[in-house]
């Protein structure tokens, strides 16, 4: 795997994935409304929220669809925590599912739904401890963000509203603007060390996840976020170390799994890789096609040629115009012949 290769690959997931993350900007293209009558290429999404244990809830589960940390669609499950949501258009969500707030975190899988596709979700609410987040050592962006000023608040949202409209540069002044107003404001900062990170600008995205995490080490937006911050640098054990830290925190997170895989396999550590990339793959499924391809070097450099080669075509059946793909058909030319792939 070249340098150049991880590297796209790595902007390219990061934006569709942290992820969680990208809860600052509404991505380019994305339709401001998603109600009224669908075009043909519209989306679903299908779903269903468990317990931390994966065992049904038992009760109905509000789910919302948001963009930039807004909800654009409000959906119920059933009693068994099914849900459905339809006419979505293709882009970057989050969707969210809120269980008794007593004693759940809400539980989140991020999303980057194809034009016209459909996708399947297993979303885990968070047990609290006693019915406390500060107990359970978790601290919500919901509770931090509930203390900021009217004025920091409307700050927040004109940068929202800047950089879903593509004017980035005046949305991060803004957002500077909203930690200024409010130095605690989880969401605000957590935004601008997204688009610090988008910007390579890798010293001033640490800060920002940095000022978080030292208020609340469990807080898993930055935590994830330091992770992929520590990637780019090519950090791996530091990233290795944080990663784990952050599935610690939130284990159904997919995304979380594959990039502490990464980070393993840059490590040299590759049973561990292979574990976690294994586990990101069963989380997130279609959702991650990248996992073959990061499973593909891992075997590839555990001289399991045929299970590398498969996993190669795996990704070009699931992808095959991803940024992986070139670098993927290329490895496949020494697959042989057979292997060879048609896609």
């Amino acid at each position: 795997m070249t340098a150049k290769t991880f590297w796209v690959a790595f902007l390219v997931l990061t934006f569709a994935v942290f992820l969680v993350e990208v809860r600052a900007q509404t991505p380019e293209g994305m339709k401001e409304s998603l109600s009224g009558n669908a075009p043909a290429d519209e989306g679903s999404i299908d779903g269903r929220v468990v317990l931390p244990s994966g065992r049904a809830v038992g009760q109905i589960i509000r789910v919302t669809l948001e963009v930039g940390g807004s909800a654009v669609k409000t959906v119920y499950t059933d009693s068994t925590g099914v849900f459905h949501i339809t006419n979505v258009a293709g882009g970057v969500y989050s969707v969210r599912a809120y269980g008794d707030d007593l004693l759940y975190l809400p539980g989140t899988q991020d999303l980057w739904l194809k034009v016209g596709a459909s996708v399947q979700l297993t979303i885990y609410l968070r047990a609290k401890s006693n019915g406390s987040e500060q107990v359970a050592g978790i601290v919500s962006a919901e509770d931090w963000d509930k203390l900021a000023s009217r004025d920091a608040k409307k700050s927040f949202e004109k940068a929202q509203k800047l950089i879903g409209k593509g004017e980035v540069d005046s949305g991060i002044e803004e957002l500077k603007h909203t930690v200024t107003v409010y130095p605690d404001y989880a969401s605000a900062r957590n935004a601008l060390g997204v688009q610090y990170l988008k910007r390579n600008q890798l010293q001033d995205a640490a800060r920002e996840f940095e000022y978080i995490l030292n208020k609340a080490p469990k807080f898993f937006d930055a935590k994830f976020n330091l992770g992929l911050v520590r990637l780019q640098q090519q950090q791996y054990p530091d990233a290795a170390r944080i990663l784990n830290d952050a599935v610690s925190i939130d284990s159904s997170n997919a995304a979380c799994h594959m990039w502490l895989g990464v980070a393993r396999l840059q490590s040299s550590d590759l049973k561990g890789a292979e574990e976690e990339i294994v586990r990101a793959q069963a989380l997130g499924g279609p959702q991650l096609p990248a996992v073959h391809y990061y499973l593909g070097q891992v075997y590839a450099r555990e001289n399991r040629k045929e299970d590398a080669c498969r996993q190669f075509d795996e990704y070009l059946k699931e992808s095959s115009t991803g940024d992986l793909a070139s670098d993927s058909r290329r490895i496949m030319k020494n697959c042989g012949p057979a292997a060879e792939p048609k896609h």
